[in-house]
Formats: C-alpha cells, structure tokens, sequence
C-alpha cells in the first residue's frame, strides 16, 4: 500500500490537470472492474444504505475503517471513515488520493437505477478528522 500510495503523486505530479484527470479516471477503471468481481450488483437492490456499505466495505478492505449510517428515511447515507485507507500522513501530503475514493464512491453509486449523488464533506486528507462521504 505505501508504494502504491507513493507512486501515485509521482506519476501524476509532471501531468497537466486535464491529463490527471484522465490517469484518475483510468485508475477507477481498473478499481471498479475489481470491486464489481467481489460484490454483488443487483442494480435493482442498490439503494442508498446498500451503495453506502459496499463503498464502506471497499474502504475498510483497503485498510479503513468506515461505516455506513443511514440518516432519515433513506434519503441520505453516510459513509464515514475514522482510518485512512492510504495512511493519513500520505492521505495529507497527497490529497489526490481523496478523488480516488470519491471516484470510487461514484462509480458504484452509479450501479444503482436511481441517480445518486456522492458529495464529499469532509477528509482526512485536508486535516480533518474523519472523511465523510454523503450519498444522496
């Protein structure tokens, strides 16, 4: 994990923004065939708790520790995670790493037949003490 979470500000680091996008992109790519292999997608079944659970999940794979709340009736899921995945140092110094796990979120969000939206409120990476992830 730590070379791979050092690599990846190397690789991205000479790159125009629009070309790290495209890397980010690819990245997610390759991350999200994987998770798909593991989890059971039955878009039929993907509400927001489910999307948030699998993405909890994922994380807690990695390393995390995340867990997934439903707030109110379902209209909101949170995804909170207290133990950075890529290590909170390295999290810090390259918060690129926070738009991969959002672009993960998104991605399996997307599974789901009702359009979901993954909003990030906060990270480990930018300072603070948890990352939540909202998923609306």
């Amino acid at each position: 994990r730590s070379i791979l979470t050092a690599m990846i500000p190397a690789l991205l680091q000479p790159l125009p923004p629009e070309q790290k996008k495209v890397l980010i992109h690819q990245m997610t790519d390759m991350v999200e065939k994987i998770i798909v292999d593991i989890y059971p997608f039955d878009s039929g079944e993907l509400d927001r708790t489910s999307i948030g659970e699998i993405c909890a999940s994922v994380m807690n794979q990695l390393g995390g520790r995340f867990a997934a709340e439903e707030i109110g009736n379902a209209d909101v899921c949170i995804v909170k995670g207290t133990v950075c995945p890529w290590g909170a140092g390295e999290a810090r110094r390259n918060p690129i790493l926070c738009n991969l796990t959002r672009g993960l979120f998104a991605r399996i969000a997307a599974r789901a037949p009702d359009d979901h939206e993954v909003q990030v409120q906060t990270t480990i990476g930018n300072g603070d003490e948890a990352c939540i992830f909202e998923i609306k």
